[in-house]
């Protein structure tokens, strides 16, 4: 079951188009997101927020299409993307499905709340359930304890970044080799290491990594 989250980051509608081909099982707008949806000719299944951000006229664009509208207060204790973050979950969790979710605009704009969009992948993460950040050009996820492989093409850039204190990591097919290698969260090292075939493979022994991959496609299993 795919589920795709759009958050109310910097996206272009051609972007959009292409990135929700095929059609995702449920489409879900976190308050603004629902704005680029609507631009790329897409029309979510659930609009969720406190909806400050989402044009009144796209609120009812929504309403008369039979869109599922989940809205909260102002003053709440999470962001709206947490709160879709928060239903994406547990529509999965009622299907069974074990599928990561995919967020899209959650970059650009705000440095804090990238940030934030970071600290609930690795909230996610934790908890068992991906969440695949796909921005133009790159995609971004949190892994911890195990075995990452990465497709894509000689010379992709792959950074990995600790979000733990310290990451133990070991590579294959990478520029520059890992073997057991320590990374620390407050130093720059996991920058754009890169990929020397169309595969690659990171072993993170301990700690949680973000794994910020720079290519127009990639495929993570």
């Amino acid at each position: 079951m795919k589920i795709t989250v759009t958050a109310n980051g910097e996206l272009t509608a051609e972007w959009l188009r292409a990135a929700l081909a095929p059609r995702p099982d449920l489409l879900v707008a976190a308050d603004g997101g629902v704005r680029f949806l609507l631009a790329a000719g897409a029309t979510p299944d659930v609009l969720i927020g406190d909806l400050d951000s989402a044009p009144a006229a796209a609120v009812e664009f929504c309403r008369a299409a039979g869109t599922r509208l989940l809205t909260f207060p102002p003053e709440k204790d999470e962001t709206d993307l947490e709160l879709a973050l928060d239903w994406a979950d547990a529509a999965l969790r009622q299907a069974g499905a074990p599928d990561a979710i995919t967020l899209l605009g959650a970059g650009g704009k705000r440095t804090d709340h990238l940030l934030a969009n970071i600290a609930l992948m690795l909230g996610w993460a934790r908890r068992g359930r991906r969440v695949l950040m796909r921005n133009p050009g790159e995609e971004c996820w949190v892994a911890g304890p195990g075995r990452e492989e990465i497709r894509g093409r000689a010379g992709d850039l792959l950074s990995l970044l600790p979000l733990s204190a310290e990451a133990e990591l070991s590579s294959q097919g990478l520029y520059y080799p890992l073997r057991r290698q320590t990374l620390r969260q407050d130093r720059s090292r996991g920058v754009s290491n890169c990929l020397v075939g169309e595969e690659a493979a990171v072993e993170i022994h301990a700690g949680w990594v973000l794994l910020v991959s720079v290519v127009k496609e990639v495929s993570v299993r």
